[in-house]
């Protein structure tokens, strides 16, 4: 597990041990299974467990029994998070930086590399996170969860919002099953609770005019920070799960995979023609459809009544002149006053 400068490397003997904790019956497996199961000799076995206390992983080992996984750190390692998940596609590769610019940037880097679809990167410390419109996305060290994905599907691009939408409900989804906090969507990526934001998400896809040759989806998540992690600047704005939920702490590793799954899922559903039920689902979470609302995209500033999301997940706005406009992305506000139609 001897990381790089950036790069925590992963080991195959690593995850498969790993894996063999997290599915044992009773949670305990015996040295010599173990070395049987991976051609290693027990006194690998041994040295493997004690690099993995060194991170902070707690056994206990039971004479004549073998050795019991009782407490893994809050430390994002691409072994132990491939070993907890059960993803088909989205996870199957999980790389994790001690410290990256952007995983956006990073994942897009190796997908023109031939990376295959469904990797995921994570990183620690990223210095030079984004969201919409280049706008800095505050990374604390260690609080949060930030990673990127990749996805090679034959959507076409003007479909390329199916995938902002996929991705935000099943965050959302995920955050609120581990939590059970009233969360709101804010169209088109941002996830909130009571009127502060918790996570983005951000899409970038490269192609042509008629198809998507691949997409690279980012996700920020604001997990255990405190409010003096934020900056002044957003702190008005800005919220975390445990603060949202009175102080409360969360395994980030446990939450990663809840949220990967979720994606995984999703993504699959995506994939044999379900995004006509994830704008269903959408109408449940959304803050805004109804509302009157004004948005800046482009040099133009557009006001009306949200309406509804159309076939490709675009957002169709009633202007006040009466005409519908479908709007891809931009900058949305919603108005102190309600629509007379709403």
């Amino acid at each position: 597990m001897s990381p790089s400068k950036s790069e925590i490397r992963s080991s195959s003997v690593d995850l498969s041990i790993l894996k063999a904790f997290y599915s044992a019956s009773g949670g305990t497996i015996s040295g010599e299974e173990l070395a049987e199961k991976l051609k290693i000799s027990r006194t690998a076995v041994w040295a493997h467990i004690a690099e993995f206390r060194k991170l902070g992983f707690v056994f206990e080992s039971q004479p004549n029994v073998g050795y019991k996984l009782v407490e893994a750190p809050d430390l994002l390692l691409g072994d132990d998070l491939m070993a907890r998940g059960n993803m088909k596609t989205v996870g199957r590769e999980i790389v994790v930086f001690r410290q990256t610019g952007s995983t956006n940037d990073l994942t897009a880097e190796r997908a023109r590399q031939g990376a295959p679809e469904g990797l995921v990167i994570f990183a620690e410390k990223q210095t030079q996170g984004r969201g919409r419109m280049q706008r800095r996305w505050e990374s604390k060290d260690h609080q949060g969860l930030w990673f990127s994905f990749l996805l090679r599907c034959p959507l076409p691009t003007r479909a390329a919002s199916q995938l902002t939408i996929m991705t935000t409900l099943a965050v959302l989804r995920a955050l609120h099953a581990a939590t059970q906090l009233p969360l709101r969507i804010k169209w088109p990526n941002d996830i909130y609770c009571r009127g502060k934001k918790i996570a983005g998400i951000l899409t970038e896809i490269e192609g042509d005019l008629d198809r998507i040759h691949h997409a690279v989806i980012g996700v920020g998540i604001n997990v255990n920070h405190r409010e003096e992690d934020f900056s002044p600047a957003i702190r008005a704005q800005a919220s975390s799960l445990a603060l949202a939920s009175g102080g409360q702490s969360f395994h980030r590793p446990e939450l990663a995979i809840k949220v990967l799954e979720s994606i995984d899922r999703h993504y699959d559903l995506l994939q044999n023609g379900s995004f006509q039920n994830f704008l269903h689902e959408w109408e449940e979470w959304d803050d805004i459809l109804g509302k009157q609302i004004s948005i800046r995209t482009g040099d133009r500033t557009l006001r009306g009544q949200a309406s509804h999301l159309d076939d490709d997940g675009a957002l169709v706005i009633r202007l006040d002149s009466g005409v519908n406009e479908r709007i891809t992305s931009g900058d949305l506000h919603i108005e102190r006053i309600e629509s007379p139609h709403a």
